[in-house]
């Protein structure tokens, strides 16, 4: 990614790789890279980009939401 590429297929790329690697956040920010630059860079990856950032999205936020909650039982715990 240091030669600063316009080509979609290689952000679709290194998204799928770093899903592999289980690097959730890499994933989503490669794959909207990819959906910027060119939603429609081929016919059958594209809707797999697709979908592979929604998922990945979805499952993101109620990652987050389940950290929120144990933050916040852990605060309603120390409080008393």
């Amino acid at each position: 990614m240091h030669l600063k590429t316009k080509d979609a297929r290689i952000f679709y790329h290194a998204g799928m790789i770093e899903k592999a690697l289980g690097n959730q956040k890499g994933a989503i920010k490669y794959l909207e890279r990819e959906r910027f630059m060119n939603p429609a860079f081929d016919l059958i990856q594209a809707e797999k980009a697709r979908k592979m950032l929604e998922e990945l999205k979805n499952r993101h936020e109620s990652q987050i939401e389940t950290l929120e909650l144990k933050k916040f039982s852990k605060l309603k715990k120390l409080k008393g």
